[in-house]
Formats: C-alpha cells, structure tokens, sequence
C-alpha cells in the first residue's frame, strides 16, 4: 500500500472515466506523482481544475494516502477539522478569511507554499496571537513564520503532524523544498516589514 500503488489505481480509474464515461475529465499530468493527481473537467466554455489525492479509509475517522511515491502515511480529517474550527472560534472566523487571504498571495507568487503549510502555520501563530487588522496580521504571519523555519533548521519539531506527533508536517518534504519554503517567507516577511504591499501581492515581485 506504497503511494506507488494507490497513485496507480486512482490514476486507471479516473482513466477509465475518461474513456468511458465522461470525456470532458481530462489527466493533466501522468504518473508517477507524489501529492495528487491534477484534473480538469471542461463544461460549457469552462474548465473546473482540481487535485484528485487517492486514499483508503480505515476506523476511527482515518485514512491512508501517499506520502510520496514510495511511501503512505495516516491523516485523520477529523482532526484537521477541529484545528480550523478552533482558530475560528477564536477570531470570529477571521482565521479562514486570513488563511485565504494569504493563499492568494501564495497564489500571485505561482504557489511556492504548499497550503497546508500555510494553514498550518496559521493555526499555530494565531492561537497564542491577536488578529489585529489585515495587514498587521500579515506582518506577525511572515515574520513569526520565518522565526519557526530558523527552529526547524535547528532540530525543534514546528507545526507538529496531527497522527504522527514526533514528526513535523515539514519532514514530509525533502530539504530543497524546505528550502524555497524559508527563502519565499523570507522575501514576502521584508516585503510586508517595508509595507510593500503592491510588491506582496504583484507577481512581478
């Protein structure tokens, strides 16, 4: 039950549903991946693009996916739901409307953050801070994120897996991808400390 396996098995599928059933769902990409599968479904002049992520459930609320190509792990969305629902509750709702705000950033820099790590690291800031208006949100969200990739580098577990509490939710990147994470936090962090923020959300930055 490696990613290998699973990434193939949802990959003949959705195969199958295109040839058989429904041509306008179209694979974008071929195989082998190591997060999901990218699809598009084109209906009346429009293209719906969405990442198909293989996975098995198992009791108690969890479910096996790929970790990679070669690997799986456990997620438990239960969990995850309860960790948005918390921030939430605290501000209002605001964590979400901040979580997408900083997606479209992520989004105008070509998404060099993996979303969930931007979720993630949400959470983490703003149980223990104030949102105190969006572009000072913004601020604290850079700078205390660069603040918890300098701890990564030095062994600390951050933003610990939700099923795998000895291990970051980093560990599942290798350290290039780890690398772009800290280097883009870092450039968007000087960016918001000057008020650039044309420059923040423009992606001639």
């Amino acid at each position: 039950m490696d990613g290998e396996y699973l990434f193939t098995t949802l990959y003949l599928d959705l195969k199958t549903i295109h040839e058989k059933i429904n041509e306008n769902l179209v694979i974008t990409k071929s195989l082998p991946r190591n997060h999901a599968i990218p699809i598009e479904l084109h209906y009346q002049n429009k293209i719906l693009k969405m990442d198909c992520i293989p996975a098995i459930e198992l009791p108690d609320n969890y479910l096996l996916v790929p970790n990679g190509w070669s690997d799986q792990k456990k997620i438990n969305l239960k969990l995850e739901e309860q960790g948005l629902k918390k921030l939430n509750k605290r501000h209002q709702g605001n964590g979400t409307k901040l979580i997408w705000l900083l997606k479209y950033w992520n989004w105008n820099w070509q998404k060099p953050i993996k979303s969930y790590v931007i979720q993630r690291l949400v959470e983490r800031i703003f149980m223990d801070q104030e949102i105190e208006g969006w572009k000072g949100a913004l601020r604290l969200f850079f700078r205390e994120s660069v603040k918890f990739f300098t701890r990564y580098y030095t062994g600390d577990i951050i933003l610990k897996d939700r099923v795998y509490s000895q291990k970051s939710i980093l560990n599942d990147y290798d350290d290039k991808i780890v690398d772009k994470f800290n280097n883009n936090l870092r450039r968007a962090n000087n960016h918001a400390k000057k008020n650039h923020w044309g420059r923040l959300f423009n992606r001639s930055n």
